[in-house]
């Protein structure tokens, strides 16, 4: 089963202002019942519509973080809530469905150098949106300074040039792209996902990613990663989502293909 992680962007200015150790003190601890606070304060009506619609998948609201690891350049927490799943039986010849809660914990990695944060795991964007709010509350005083990450058009030139690198003894290849509104014969189209092997030394490949408006997702192979002795593949779409396909992976290896993904998208110099 894929591993999912979502990808956001941390204002580098303002984060240097904290320390890890200062950061992680203001993280732990952290509840989503605040976020809901923040809202009503504000008299946010749209901003509690979305924490109503949201207790009903965390009841209660009862969301919080705990410190695992601090270093001078990561803080990795653990992400505790209740999340309430839906389960449909038949009983006596009727189906019958009800909601149990069950205890969830997520990784949530803050990558200071590059100001990214990754979610892992988290089973709903709107929970990963909420959750990213109130981290951007307790850090920065508001709730949107902290946004996906938006893979942009030449963060696809960014990726060719990491994964065709002669610095590589194995390469890497891009396998699938959906491109938006790309031109196909002279004729634009909504969307178009174009797949195959070495997909990135065709002729198609730049025709589509010439013309295209966005790039909505890049299905990659990595090169041989030097130090897990292995190739991964994964996919990273246009709203901060990074599935990886290659199982069996540990923490530690998803961290060292996270550091190659910062220096990869320019997120901090090579």
């Amino acid at each position: 089963m894929p591993r999912a992680i979502m990808l956001y962007r941390m204002p580098l200015t303002l984060l240097r202002k904290y320390s890890a150790e200062d950061l992680a003190s203001r993280i732990e601890g952290a509840r989503l019942m605040e976020l809901k606070r923040y809202f009503e304060e504000e008299g946010d009506k749209l901003g509690l519509r979305r924490m109503e619609a949201l207790s009903k998948v965390v009841p209660g609201l009862e969301l919080t973080f705990v410190r695992l690891t601090t270093s001078p350049s990561r803080v990795h927490m653990l992400l505790r809530y209740k999340y309430s799943i839906k389960i449909s039986y038949i009983s006596r010849g009727e189906r019958k469905v009800k909601f149990s809660n069950v205890d969830v914990e997520s990784d949530v990695d803050f990558r200071l150098r590059s100001g990214l944060l990754a979610l892992y795991d988290i089973p709903l964007r709107r929970l990963a949106r909420a959750v990213c709010e109130l981290i951007s509350l307790k850090l920065f005083g508001n709730v949107s300074s902290i946004t996906p990450l938006v893979l942009e058009r030449e963060h696809l030139t960014m990726l060719e040039s990491w994964l065709k690198s002669e610095e590589y003894s194995v390469k890497g290849t891009i396998i699938r792209v959906t491109f938006t509104r790309p031109l196909l014969n002279g004729v634009r189209v909504e969307e178009l996902t174009v797949k195959r092997e070495a997909l990135d030394q065709t002729d198609l490949y730049m025709s589509m990613k010439n013309s295209a408006d966005k790039i909505k997702a890049v299905t990659f192979v990595t090169p041989l990663l030097e130090e897990i002795q292995k190739k991964v593949t994964c996919r990273i779409d246009s709203r901060g989502g990074l599935l990886i396909y290659t199982p069996n992976l540990r923490s530690a290896d998803i961290d060292v293909l996270l550091s190659y993904l910062e220096k990869a998208l320019g997120l901090i110099s090579r």
